[in-house]
């Protein structure tokens, strides 16, 4: 740049000042040779500037009522880059009711910057020399660790600017392409003789407030951005892989545990239920546990009786003998059939099973207190305790927990990336 020396990236010069051909207002000059338009706030002139005495009218914008939320000679630091906003326009897209605001920022070290901000969602936009070797025609490619993807495709016209610009913004033959990777973005500009590529990063609204200092609350976001990020986003791919990984190492120590830990019965008796009254209580002898390959162990309670039209159920208490440790279980069991309209029917079962997990080793008696249901049949009843037994249940309750975070993920990142496209005539 020419036109002075920057002492301190931290301090800008002071502008240059200039008056408006048309309306004679006061316009500020702070990119100095480079400025090459300016449009005059007041008059709604587009000029081109040769010199400070050498004006040219290109255009007037029609009267608006818009107003830019970052003003025209606004500083403030973003990216570590202390900037001055030197130019705002409002574009519309050619052909359908699009609208957008750019801010043009400079520094005299670092050039050009700019901020695009549609539906509330900003792009914090640089100029790059590095950019995909890629076809006119290429909707997607690989770019610096990324897989970008078209977005958009338009031409587009300004409705209304003011400040300062080093190139022109009236020229409607140029094609904007956009290809985003969220949270970044590539725009390619092609004009008839040169194609100049961007790189852009989307920017919080509450980041770009605090960088200028601006007290008024940004503009409310609507929908999703081009490049918006998803909020508490997981990789996908990653989350994949862990999920498969955790799913094989569930089923190889799931099956480890199936064939090295024995099922072993260590209980069986059957007993006597009496018509007319209740079962007998029952003190079983002394039985043990022993230690296996974990020290403790499930344990199955296995209740049969041959009943029909009726239900038994027996609160069944198993003491270690060794501690006084006690486990508590009720278990039961219901039967009824018959003919309905010449058809048979039949509800519940002769048999049932329950489960107390995490049984030490050690010495064992059972405290059984049976009730029945009805006072006209006898018949024997028999009570199985059986240990290490496999829970497949277990194992595909914990495989849907596992599942149910990346289920969640996938199902928030399907419909984020649904309502994002809805913004777009292409699809991924």
């Amino acid at each position: 740049m020419t036109g002075f020396k920057l002492t301190s990236t931290e301090t800008l010069p002071s502008p240059a000042v200039i008056t408006c051909k048309g309306c004679s207002a006061t316009i500020h000059i702070r990119a100095y040779l480079q400025t090459k338009y300016v449009a005059c706030g007041s008059c709604r002139k587009l000029y081109t500037l040769t010199s400070t005495d050498h004006w040219s009218t290109l255009t007037s914008f029609k009267k608006t009522t818009t107003s830019p939320y970052l003003p025209v000679g606004k500083k403030g630091k973003l990216k570590g880059v202390v900037y001055e906003v030197i130019g705002y326009i409002q574009w519309k897209e050619v052909g359908p009711d699009y609208y957008w605001n750019e801010y043009t920022l400079f520094n005299p070290v670092y050039g050009y910057a700019f901020l695009n901000e549609y539906n509330g969602h900003w792009n914090y936009i640089v100029p790059t020399n590095i950019y995909p070797k890629v076809s006119d025609r290429s909707m997607e490619f690989d770019f610096d660790s990324h897989y970008y993807h078209l977005f958009l495709k338009y031409r587009a016209t300004p409705v209304f600017a003011v400040g300062e610009f080093a190139w022109s913004i009236t020229d409607t033959r140029t094609v904007v392409e956009e290809f985003i990777a969220p949270p970044y973005l590539l725009v390619k500009q092609k004009k008839t003789d040169s194609i100049t590529w961007f790189q852009g990063e989307y920017t919080e609204p509450e980041q770009i407030r605090e960088a200028f200092s601006i007290k008024a609350p940004a503009p409310e976001k609507i929908g999703i951005g081009a490049a918006q990020p998803m909020p508490f986003a997981t990789d996908i791919s990653s989350l994949k892989i862990f999920s498969i990984v955790a799913v094989l190492l569930l089923t190889i120590i799931h099956f480890f545990i199936t064939f090295n830990v024995k099922e072993e019965e260590v209980f069986r008796n059957t007993y006597h239920a009496p018509a007319y009254k209740d079962p007998t209580p029952v003190v079983t002898s002394q039985f043990t546990i022993k230690e296996g390959l974990f020290s403790t162990s499930n344990m199955e309670f296995y209740l049969f009786a041959p009943l029909n039209d009726d239900w038994l159920e027996a609160e069944v208490t198993l003491i270690n003998d060794d501690t006084g440790e006690e486990f508590q279980i009720e278990i039961g069991t219901e039967f009824y059939d018959g003919y309905d309209g010449g058809q048979y029917w039949s509800e519940g079962s002769q048999s049932s099973t329950r489960f107390l997990s995490a049984i030490p080793a050690g010495n064992y008696h059972l405290n059984i207190f049976p009730l029945k249901g009805s006072l006209s049949q006898e018949y024997n009843y028999t009570l199985k305790l059986t240990r290490n037994v496999p829970m497949w249940s277990n194992f595909f309750i914990i495989l849907l927990i596992l599942g149910l975070y990346p289920a969640i993920q996938w199902w928030r990142a399907d419909s984020f990336e649904k309502q994002r496209w809805i913004n777009s005539e292409y699809t991924i």
